[in-house]
């Protein structure tokens, strides 16, 4: 009720004269509320239900000291004020001294949900720095396949920093056999899966030090910074994964033969082929796949096709849709 466009106008919709008469002479709409919000916004939007446009109107909020706002946040400075004039629970308190307590416990409430969200934009403008470099890595491979010149010495560089073997020995060897565009594209296929799964497994990371973070105000430090220097050492672990993992398999290929090579298609450069088998070694199963291919016959039955309605061949003397053509 408490929002934008509720107007109550007094005598009904259209207005009867002698209704809203009548009901401006009782002293026009009066809002009862059973408890306070934590927001005080809440709080007057409901109270700005009555007395609109100039009409009569009122408002009274009914509180209890067991309400989560003032059991939490100000109860305390009520119940002293009960105890010092041993009052009775049941004696209603009208005082300023207790608006005020309810006022400030509103007030805590509001700047405890600012600066959670603000510690969460900002937790967010990190992952957001590690998403865009991702990304970035993300479309430089893709454009291996339609300007594999100007990114292969960037991304030798790249392989060579994160890894101990002859990296730019294998990558030429294969890339003489095959030509730089199939090469282009070999090398995104087998980019792509390393860094969508090492990025994935970093999300699930960062959220596991996301959960813990706050335990480090224990230890007088402030959480927001440990989560950013945490953040950057696992993220820089992160970018050492994927290119030495992507290093290794390129290392790891002792063979490619190419079935077909065609030409690339469209405006955007963007290359169709289909890459022959990668011979890395993995056992004798690989070898003797690629070097026939069977002809693979459809299993078919010979046996009449059963209805969903008729008797099942089981015995049980039930339709085939309620027994076995489940």
């Amino acid at each position: 009720m408490a929002g934008r466009g509720v107007d109550i106008i007094l005598g009904g919709d259209p207005p009867n004269v002698a209704e809203q008469e009548e009901v401006r002479n009782i002293g026009g709409l009066h809002v009862i509320g059973t408890e306070r919000h934590e927001s005080r916004r809440i709080d007057n939007q409901l109270r700005g239900r009555s007395g609109r446009q100039g009409d009569l109107g009122s408002s009274r909020f009914y509180m209890s000291l067991q309400d989560d706002l003032l059991r939490i946040f100000g109860g305390q400075q009520v119940e002293a004020l009960m105890t010092r004039f041993n009052l009775d629970e049941s004696v209603p308190l009208e005082a300023g001294i207790v608006s005020r307590a309810i006022e400030n416990a509103q007030k805590k409430v509001e700047s405890f949900n600012f600066d959670r969200r603000k510690h969460t934009v900002e937790m967010d403008d990190v992952m957001n720095v590690h998403r865009q470099v991702i990304y970035k890595l993300r479309r430089r491979m893709l454009e291996l396949g339609s300007d594999y010149a100007g990114n292969e010495a960037w991304l030798l560089a790249r392989l060579s920093e994160h890894s101990s073997q002859d990296i730019a020995r294998a990558w030429n060897v294969h890339k003489d056999a095959v030509g730089e565009q199939v090469w282009g594209g070999v090398v995104w296929n087998i980019s792509w899966p390393v860094i969508n799964l090492l990025w994935m497994e970093h999300l699930v990371d960062m959220d596991r030090i996301r959960e813990g973070i706050g335990l480090h105000g224990y230890a007088q430090r402030d959480p927001m910074v440990e989560y950013k220097r945490q953040g950057h050492e696992r993220f820089e672990v992160l970018i050492a994964k994927i290119y030495s993992n992507i290093a290794e398999r390129i290392v790891k290929i002792e063979n490619i033969s190419v079935a077909e090579r065609h030409t690339p298609v469209g405006s955007q450069g963007k290359m169709s082929y289909q890459s022959g088998v990668f011979e890395s070694g993995v056992g004798e199963e690989s070898r003797e796949y690629n070097g026939s291919k069977s002809h693979v016959e459809p299993v078919r039955s010979n046996e009449p096709k059963i209805g969903r309605n008729d008797p099942c061949p089981c015995g049980s003397g039930k339709k085939f849709k309620r027994c076995h053509g489940r």
